[in-house]
């Protein structure tokens, strides 16, 4: 039997090695998108939310007290004080016109406004109005900036206590690679099982629903191999080949992913996983990918043509996607049993690779739950191959 498969499997790679356009578009093609489209996100989230290191901001302040003008002591920026009464609408419509970064215009005798004021009047508090233009990326930076810096300048005015004011100490003790951690273990499923079921829905359509559309099914099931050996053949080839796109997928994807999150600091992807790691990695991804290519292969047998198998495996393409993105971002449930879940189950594991931290009686059963629907799947599989009314149907 194992001798019809390899046969069998023979056949497939040589159609699909022979084919440098498939070869391409299978292999190739989704982890060069993948990295691309990531490294220009990356750079249109850098240029478009961060100002330049080399930028000097322009600032005009009106009526400024003595007080507020330290605050822009260790700011590297250009501030012009101007007196009370100033008319206002010519720097208003210059902050429009994206000459002017910020307008900040105080309330007269802000000082002594804000020494007697008292909050429990209900009157008006004494006002700080920072005119900026949020189309305008360094006018939208530094208002938040000088917007967190007024906010310690009001502390130190009415200041009764502290919460985290020691300046000395990290009081978030999240890590970079803390922060990392969890875009990947977000990311990653989604994007590998997206990738690794869509080059098996066109891998499978092409390998039984197109030999059915073209007609050499019929050769092809004439032969002394047994449709075992076929139907083992077929999966076998089709996982081979849908386990190289998808590797190429994971890597063009560890390699876009910090131009992406560039603003986060240097983060050594590699050290964040040891060897344990990798090999879970690898026999999850094994056993998800067989688990696909065989249900898939399934659907492709039932369909008459490519065109339907797609049809077919469209939905389960779309739920696939939802579990997976269910699982890394919305604080999947984690009971044993649930890992028996396809995709699900996948999606699970590779997101705590960078989280919590899995267990190895976790991976044992999702490996066993993806192994023991493949099998299902091609004793089904068998079944429909020596079914002459599924093979020949019209």
């Amino acid at each position: 039997m194992l001798k019809g498969a390899w046969t069998i499997a023979k056949k497939e790679f040589h159609h699909f090695f022979g084919d440098k356009r498939l070869f391409f578009s299978v292999v190739i093609l989704p982890g060069l998108i993948m990295y691309l489209m990531y490294t220009f996100m990356g750079q249109f989230f850098t240029s478009a939310f961060t100002s330049d290191e080399k930028y000097v901001p322009v600032f005009y302040c009106v009526d400024a007290p003595e007080s507020a003008k330290a605050i822009f002591d260790n700011m590297d920026c250009t501030v012009t004080y101007m007196d009370a009464g100033t008319e206002i609408a010519e720097y208003i419509e210059m902050v429009e016109l994206k000459s002017l970064d910020l307008l900040i215009v105080y309330s007269p005798d802000f000082d002594a406004e804000v020494a007697a004021y008292d909050a429990s009047s209900g009157t008006k508090a004494p006002q700080i109005e920072v005119y900026y233009n949020s189309s305008n990326t360094e006018s939208s930076t530094y208002y938040n900036v000088v917007s967190e810096l007024y906010a310690g300048y009001e502390a130190t005015m009415t200041n009764k206590f502290d919460v985290n004011g020691d300046m000395n100490k990290q009081y978030d003790r999240a890590t970079e690679e803390d922060m990392f951690a969890s875009i990947l273990g977000g990311l990653i499923p989604m994007l590998l099982i997206m990738m690794m079921i869509s080059s098996c829905m066109s891998l499978t359509g092409d390998a039984i629903a197109g030999e059915k559309e073209r007609g050499t099914i019929a050769t092809l099931l004439a032969t002394p191999v047994s449709r075992t050996s076929i139907a083992i053949g077929k999966i076998l080839s089709i996982s081979v080949m849908a386990l190289m796109s998808a590797a190429v997928t994971c890597v063009a994807l560890m390699a876009s992913l910090p131009k992406l999150v560039a603003g986060m600091g240097d983060v050594n992807i590699a050290n964040m996983l040891g060897v344990t790691d990798y090999v879970v990695l690898f026999a999850v991804v094994i056993t998800t990918q067989l688990m696909i290519v065989s249900i898939f292969s399934v659907i492709s047998a039932v369909a008459k043509t490519i065109k339907e198998a797609s049809g077919y495996s469209t939905p389960i393409y779309i739920v696939s996607i939802l579990v997976a993105v269910y699982a890394g971002y919305m604080g999947a449930r984690k009971n044993l049993y649930m890992f028996t879940i396809p995709i699900y189950n996948s999606a699970m594991i590779l997101t705590e690779m960078f989280g919590e931290g899995y267990e190895l009686v976790q991976v044992g059963v999702t490996c066993a739950a993806n192994l023991m629907i493949s099998i299902i799947c091609v004793f089904i599989l068998t079944r429909l191959f020596n079914s002459e009314k599924v093979m020949f149907s019209k």
